[in-house]
């Protein structure tokens, strides 16, 4: 999804963790960045604003976004070094790439279906170093179940509802078991109801 039409408010709208899609916003992000050490190579995929950027310690810094505008803010923003390069995240990764000690993401990757979130993470697999980690913070549930609860306590808010039923929220209880199949020792963290970091060295 390209949100060039969203990048203008999208800081202000992330801002407020009192709306359930954005609880836990900035924890996640603050515990991505704390997995990145100095003069890591990092790849971060849907860079957007740069908020997360922001966080990262000096590193070798990659950001992979498809959308412009959230491009142009990121750069102002970040005013470090870096190498930028508009494109989606399956395409980007097509090729190979790296090696990269981090692969970071933050609140990108659920815009895929479950199947292409899988091929992401075979090809985020490829372009780590030996040693490296994969480190995804993002919209998801613990199973189905708990996005069948979840639905039903938001059911009379449509902003939330809505985004439970339209986009594509991890399902912890499929994507963890796909990580380790492709050899990560995995982790999880949760921030909110719906805000979850999820590990893979």
């Amino acid at each position: 999804m390209n949100h060039d039409r969203q990048a203008a408010t999208y800081d202000r709208n992330v801002a407020d963790e009192s709306h359930p899609i954005r609880a836990g916003y900035a924890a996640c992000l603050d515990w991505v960045a704390s997995h990145v050490a100095p003069g890591d190579r990092v790849l971060d995929l849907g860079s957007g604003t740069g908020n997360l950027g922001l966080r990262l310690p000096p590193c070798r810094l990659t950001c992979v976004d498809v959308s412009h505008e959230m491009t142009r803010i990121a750069r102002a923003k970040l005013a470090r070094p870096a190498e930028w390069v508009q494109a989606d995240l399956l395409s980007y990764l097509d090729e190979p790439r790296g090696p990269f000690d981090a692969v970071v993401s933050t609140y990108a990757i659920h815009h895929l279906p479950d199947r292409e979130k899988e091929i992401l993470f075979g090809r985020i697999r490829a372009a780590l170093a030996p040693a490296g980690r994969a480190v995804l913070g993002d919209l998801m549930f613990e199973d189905r179940a708990a996005r069948e609860r979840l639905l039903a306590k938001h059911a009379g808010d449509p902003s939330v509802a809505d985004a439970i039923r339209e986009e594509f929220f991890w399902d912890l209880a499929s994507a963890v078991p796909a990580l380790e199949r492709l050899g990560f020792a995995v982790e999880t963290r949760r921030f909110s109801d719906l805000s979850w970091g999820v590990v893979g060295e």
